[in-house]
Order: C-alpha cells, then structure tokens, then sequence
C-alpha cells in the first residue's frame, strides 16, 4: 500500500500545471491533444502495477497462513476477477496521470456522445491509449462496465456457496456497487481530490475482496466452488 500511495504522489508531482490546458468542459482543439508520456512517468506506472502485485501476493500469503485448505475448487472466475479488477486499476492510474477526470464530465454520456472526439489523433494509432485522455477515459468507463458485470456474476453465484466463499462473493458484490457510485460521483464532480482518493483506495479494497474471493474459491471442495 505504502508503494501504491508512492506512486500516486510521483504522477501528481510530475504533472505539473503546464498541463493545465486539460482543464476545460471538451475536448481542446486538435492541435492541443494529448499527453506526452515521459519516461519518469511510464516508470511510475510500471512501479504501480508491481505494488499491485506485491500486495496481492501478501494478502493470499497471509491468507494461507491464517486459512488451511486443501486447494482443490475450482478458483478460475475468481482469478479472472481479480486480473480485471488489476487492469482497470491501471486504467484508472492512467485516468489520473493525464487528468483525464477533467473533462467529459457526464454520465453515462460522454458529452452527449458516445465516444470521445478525435480518439485516434495522434500517430502511431496506439499511442492514443497511452496519450490521448478522452480515450484513456473511455477505456476506464467500458472496463468499469465489464468489472460490474463480473462482479454482479461472481454475487449471484456466491448465494450457492457456503462459508467464507459465500461471504466474500458478497464482499465482492457490495464493494463493486460503492466504488461504482464513487467513480461516477469522482466524474460528475470534476474529480474533487478526497472523492478522487476515496475512489482510488475502494479500488484497493475491491482488489483485496477479489483475491479473498479467489482464495476462498480456491481452498473450497469442488462442488461447493462450481
């Protein structure tokens, strides 16, 4: 946790106010898109997603240590749930560094539109899901939807499990609900800086509940983790 709130103090540092421009209700004209991906800050990046891992790798540690199981269910949803959950996080970090909460601010719409403007501006085409903010944003909101959907599945099946399994598949569901009314609430609001944060560290406790999840899935009798 102490590296993932690291990281997030490193990417506002190096987004200086010279980035400012990205402060307005649309998209700035053509010429004025995009974020340059400095070096500094794609190192931030990488630095995110190993602390990501490292506190996912402690928890099922201390998981095992504090829970015995055999290891014998059937744990593959709750393991693709938990590398969602990892990807949209980095989306969402991506969201930040370029300020992309900033603008199309409405929902479900993005402005009245579906997609952002000009997502493919800049050249090379893949850039532009490293560079260009509204994209960065519209990839955060499809990831959202598909976290929701995963999540509201993995609540519904949770209610044919027992134990700590049936628990944590509510955990889940209920935590999922919460950081999808934060994120909307972070996006009407122009991203407020406790919202914003708020958002961020429900995130965490969303990945946290999925590898708990994946764990109970895991150390259940087969039957019961189907």
């Amino acid at each position: 946790m102490a590296g993932w709130f690291g990281t997030v103090t490193v990417l506002r540092t190096m987004l200086s106010h010279e980035y400012s421009i990205l402060v307005i209700p649309r998209l700035a004209p053509k010429a004025q898109l995009g974020l340059a991906l400095q070096p500094a800050c794609a190192e931030a990046y990488c630095n995110l997603g190993a602390a990501l891992l490292l506190l996912v790798a402690i928890l099922w540690i201390a998981l095992e240590y504090l829970r015995e199981g055999e290891g014998k269910g059937n744990a593959r949803r709750g393991f693709g749930f938990v590398a969602l959950v990892y990807v949209q996080m980095l989306l969402g970090a991506l969201v930040a560094g370029l300020h992309a909460g900033l603008i199309y601010n409405t929902w479900p719409d993005m402005n009245g539109g579906v997609f952002p403007e000009d997502p493919f501006f800049s050249a090379p085409w893949w850039i532009n899901f490293f560079e260009n903010p509204g994209l960065a944003q519209f990839d955060h909101r499809i990831g959202a939807y598909i976290v929701a959907g995963f999540a509201a599945f993995i609540t519904v099946r949770s209610f044919r499990l027992t134990g700590y399994a049936k628990a944590s598949g509510k955990a889940v569901g209920i935590i999922t609900a919460i950081q999808i009314f934060l994120g909307v609430a972070t996006l009407m609001m122009q991203a407020p800086e406790g919202l914003a944060a708020l958002h961020q560290v429900t995130a965490a406790l969303l990945l946290c509940a999925a590898v708990w999840h994946a764990y109970e899935l895991k150390t259940s009798a087969p039957a019961r983790a189907g």
